[in-house]
């Protein structure tokens, strides 16, 4: 097991200290790749010595990817992981933590804890605030959508084809998905017109929901953007919170691309308003440093994510949680799911957050 593990060591921490002299990438199409990998056919019946495994790796596999960490890759949004988040990770997988209920992984879990009050913290939301984390913005957002969707029907499904959610038409297509996913028809995802700076129409976003209640429909929801990914747009935060409480809407804001420029003056001025949000998509994977996969869903009141996703079932019984426990997987999707935290935890208090500023 040491074996292997510093060869591992060995090969990322060569990997990242020779990228910048590395081809920013090297795409090929499928019927290269499969010639090359040449990985195709049944499962192997008997082992492969480890070395060859790395071997074949370096060879056929590893040069063919984008070098994100590249000085010249500057298409995509995620930044380069830190070495320690990366270890954190390491030791989140290495250990196998269960960390969808409180009484198997109490210690993970309040590692998980810390995680989302630093966030709720750094996002200036209000104290109480909590969540979880997710694999990624999508399902961040997919679950905000579905908590939204049973703040207004709960377990009467009939008017789900009533409901309409409303979003720029510079938002990511995680909202659009998880509508669909919810069972918000197709046509219900409006997308309202932005201006000259690819912000939200305020006043188009006021019309559209006149002319759906005047039409028979349920406006439910409207999403912010806090960085479109087309442009780095925000959308006008506080203006849109106005509109979802004199209409009575969810107040969703997709952050997952800039949430994190809170953390500087300049992009706390830019997302002001950002703690009006129901709830608030971030991705640690991005602009926090650490590896795929690192989504979070913040929001204002968790337990509204408990109403919408806690089930019972005979199995879960004695991990029911007691008194102040957290389950995560009462407020989610999952329920087997794995420590994401420790990549986060393990960056942020090895460097310390000034460095991260």
């Amino acid at each position: 097991m040491r074996r292997l593990g510093h060869q591992v060591t060995d090969l990322v921490a060569e990997h990242l200290a020779n990228v910048r002299s590395e081809p920013v990438q090297h795409p090929i199409d499928r019927k290269t790749a499969r010639a090359l990998v040449g990985l195709a056919g049944p499962a192997p019946e008997q082992g492969t010595s480890f070395d060859e495994i790395l071997a074949t790796l370096r060879e056929r596999v590893f040069p063919y990817h984008a070098r994100e960490p590249h000085p010249f890759f500057m298409g995509y949004v995620p930044s380069n992981p830190t070495f320690p988040a990366v270890v954190g990770d390491w030791i989140a997988t290495g250990y196998n933590f269960f960390a969808g209920v409180w009484s198997v992984a109490a210690g993970p879990n309040e590692i998980e804890l810390t995680v989302l009050e630093w966030f709720r913290q750094w996002m200036g939301m209000p104290e109480g605030t909590c969540g979880l984390l997710t694999s990624g913005g999508s399902n961040a957002t997919l679950t905000a959508v579905v908590a939204a969707r049973h703040a207004v029907l709960g377990d009467d499904t009939q008017d789900l084809p009533r409901l309409t959610l409303y979003a720029s038409d510079q938002a990511h297509s995680s909202v659009a998905r998880a509508a669909w996913i919810a069972g918000v028809p197709r046509a219900n995802v409006r997308a309202v017109a932005s201006d000259g700076q690819f912000r939200m129409r305020v006043d188009a976003l006021d019309a559209a929901i006149a002319a759906d209640r005047a039409a028979g429909f349920r406006p439910f929801l409207v999403v912010g953007s806090a960085g479109a990914t087309n442009t780095g747009a925000v959308d006008p935060l506080h203006a849109l919170a106005d509109v979802a409480v004199r209409e009575g809407l969810w107040y969703h804001i997709d952050a997952a691309y800039a949430g994190f420029a809170m953390l500087t003056a300049r992009g706390r001025a830019l997302l002001d308003g950002i703690a009006r949000a129901d709830t608030v998509t971030l991705d640690p994977h991005k602009w926090l440093y650490v590896p795929f996969e690192c989504g979070c869903l913040l929001a204002r009141e968790p337990a509204r994510l408990e109403a919408a996703f806690h089930i019972f079932a005979d199995y879960l019984k004695d991990v029911e949680a007691r008194d102040q426990d957290v389950n995560f997987a009462d407020s989610g999707e999952q329920l087997t799911r794995y420590s994401r935290a420790f990549k986060v935890w393990v960056s942020v208090t090895y460097f310390g957050m000034a460095p991260i500023r």
